[in-house]
């Protein structure tokens, strides 16, 4: 609520999800829980990416693959390669509510346009 790109009224969270790593509020502080959201975030990503045909979103792709390997960039080098592990395998089982919610809607979404 009080990030930087935070809308600062008090009660609204910031909802620009793609400007996380860039902005100067974000911190992660190394825990599983921590990882296993940061985690879930980059899966939510690697759904998004499918979402619309490739040559009409090119560079909004583009910019998704880029947060993807940041966030294994930060990972590889700032935390032990066993928490990252365990926090990447939680993701993929089991994805923090936020993502898991944003990762169904945007299925739903998928296949309401594309019929899959």
């Amino acid at each position: 609520m009080q990030g930087a790109l935070a809308p600062k009224d008090g009660s609204t969270h910031c909802a620009e999800f793609t400007h996380c790593l860039g902005c100067s509020s974000y911190a992660i502080v190394g825990t599983i829980k921590d990882l296993h959201r940061l985690f879930s975030f980059q899966r939510f990503l690697m759904s998004e990416m499918d979402y619309y045909a490739k040559g009409e979103w090119h560079e909004w792709q583009g910019h998704h693959q880029d947060l993807i390997t940041q966030i294994d960039r930060i990972a590889v080098d700032n935390f032990f390669p066993e928490m990252v592990e365990q926090a990447k395998v939680l993701a993929e089982k089991d994805p923090h509510p936020f993502w898991a919610i944003r990762m169904r809607q945007s299925q739903l979404s998928r296949e309401a346009r594309y019929g899959r």
